[in-house]
């Protein structure tokens, strides 16, 4: 019957936590280059970014990627080159 229907969308899964740690991350704000960042991706935004000693805690289920020796240029929208 049309009453067994959900009433609501199914709520859809957070996107999995991706951490970078220990680049070098680009300030375009500052126009500095800010060395052993830590940086919290969840699908296709930044959480977080922050020093590695300030950052605080990760989530757990994130992945995490040792990135020392990397840079990296965070933008606002998706660039193909």
């Amino acid at each position: 019957s049309p009453t067994d229907w959900p009433t609501s969308k199914p709520k859809s899964p957070q996107p999995k936590a991706i951490v970078l740690r220990g680049g070098t991350i680009f300030d375009s704000r500052r126009g500095l280059m800010v060395s052993d960042q830590t940086i919290l991706l969840r699908g296709d935004r930044i959480e977080r970014i922050g020093s590695r000693r300030s950052f605080g805690k990760i989530p757990r289920e994130a992945e995490v990627f040792d990135v020392r020796g990397k840079f990296i240029i965070p933008v606002p929208e998706p660039v193909v080159v």
